[in-house]
């Protein structure tokens, strides 16, 4: 939230930030495995636990390096208050979330907006996806569009969220493989994301505000679901096409 907040031109004004705990861990787990089975999330989790801090120690200086640029231009307005809520999705966060009157939802979240929600809340839902939707859903976007070789949809989106995943109607997107170098790796990918899609977002508020938003139309197929990798494929895929 913060860093959305810094990038904002200081015409936007946030009147509150929330933060939702989260779905239980329990519960997600139990979703995935029921998803793709016992086996690949049992990859999914080696990778997280062998991979994940290896990425996370080797891309230290990188990851700084990526902070220093994208962060050069931070917005000056005061930071909104904050509220935390147990679940948004519940009656008392929809309930919260209409007594702010608000215009626009920003959601950076991994909480997936419910239906009922999107109904019961008079706002426009808007998400940043790491991910060139619809081809990409899910999760880490950039990472598979380079797997597949698909550069021309490496990249990340700004669109409205509606009731199913990562397939509302898009406002922009943008493609980071210029930004990318060798020292950048899975652990990076979405912080080039993240910091190309902050000033899609920026212009998008504003644009809401005078009342002359456009948004885009897509060619691109509905493309399943994407999930953290699993321990094997990331070494296959590090292996055979050089992906880190």
């Amino acid at each position: 939230a913060q860093h959305v907040i810094e990038a904002l031109d200081d015409r936007i004004h946030v009147v509150q930030v929330i933060l939702d705990y989260g779905e239980n861990r329990k519960k997600i787990f139990a979703r995935r495995i029921r998803r793709i089975g016992l086996i690949a999330f049992f990859g999914q989790l080696m990778f997280r636990f062998i991979i994940v801090p290896y990425l996370r120690l080797s891309s230290k200086d990188r990851k700084e390096e990526l902070y220093k640029t994208y962060a050069r231009n931070r917005s000056q307005q005061p930071f909104p208050p904050v509220r935390h809520v147990d679940n948004i999705n519940s009656a008392e966060g929809n309930q919260f979330l209409n007594s702010l009157d608000p215009t626009v939802v920003v959601v950076v979240s991994r909480r997936i907006i419910s239906k009922r929600t999107l109904n019961r809340v008079k706002a426009k839902f808007i998400n940043i996806h790491d991910g060139i939707v619809p081809r990409y859903r899910g999760l880490f976007g950039a990472y598979w569009a380079m797997v597949e070789n698909d550069m021309e949809n490496c990249g990340a989106t700004v669109h409205f969220i509606d009731e199913n995943l990562d397939t509302g109607t898009i406002i922009a997107q943008t493609n980071i493989r210029t930004r990318l170098t060798k020292e950048d790796n899975f652990f990076t990918y979405p912080l080039h994301q993240f910091a190309s899609a902050l000033p899609l977002l920026n212009q998008a508020l504003l644009d809401i505000g005078n009342g002359r938003l456009s948004t885009q139309k897509t060619v691109l197929e509905v493309g399943k679901v994407r999930f953290v990798p699993t321990l094997w494929t990331y070494i296959m895929n590090m292996v055979r096409k050089g992906i880190k």
